[in-house]
């Protein structure tokens, strides 16, 4: 199974998404763990705030905020008012929703008091806040670029997609996806990078 990811710079987006979601699967399992258990497995933990950090904070909303977002506003969209005013704002609060669960993390594996529940309570609120806002953006976001964007404008935005990445590792997203598989897979997780490759082929 190939992981590697289509030209088209809309459908890249998309799979991004797809890596993005295994990951919070498999962080919604780990919440799962301290919820019923009381027990986190802080290996697993850190793995997981890691490629969430690097892959969906920087790469992915990077990308989103520094070009995605100029493209469309090129067309009238307004770029601090409606759908894209309030995905950047979502991606702000991400930021500090993502935060408050790292230094969660960080006290529980100190041995810090009550910080296990608050480490829970920071995951839960970081899952549901990015899961709400990745499905505007599937529902609302990423058609509405499919319908403005021009053939020329479209290889553009692939084009300049291209060189942002350009300056991360080459196998960045096949690492992060495999990655992510591994998890899903050690963690009981039905809902796979590679599932999602075989219901929406390049």
């Amino acid at each position: 199974m190939s992981y590697l990811r289509p030209t088209d710079p809309v459908e890249v987006l998309r799979r991004e998404h797809g890596v993005i979601s295994t990951l919070l699967d498999c962080l919604h399992s780990v919440v799962l763990e301290v919820r019923e258990h009381r027990r986190l497995d802080f290996g697993t933990a850190n793995e997981l705030v890691e490629l969430l950090d690097e892959f969906g904070e920087q790469l992915h909303h990077g990308k989103e905020e520094r070009l995605l977002f100029g493209f469309v506003a090129a067309y009238g969209v307004p770029r601090e008012a409606g759908a894209l005013g309030v995905m950047a704002e979502e991606h702000d609060l991400g930021r500090l929703a993502f935060a408050r669960m790292r230094e969660a993390l960080a006290a529980a594996e100190s041995g810090a008091p009550r910080a296990l529940p608050a480490f829970q309570r920071a995951a839960e609120d970081y899952l549901a806040m990015l899961r709400s806002h990745m499905l505007k953006e599937d529902r609302v976001v990423f058609p509405l670029v499919d319908t403005l964007l021009t053939p020329d404008t479209r290889e553009k935005l692939r084009f300049a997609m291209e060189r942002a990445d350009s300056f991360l590792p080459t196998d960045i997203f096949e690492r992060v996806a495999q990655r992510a598989d591994a998890l899903a897979e050690r963690l009981h997780v039905a809902d796979t990078v590679r599932a999602g490759w075989l219901q929406h082929p390049a």
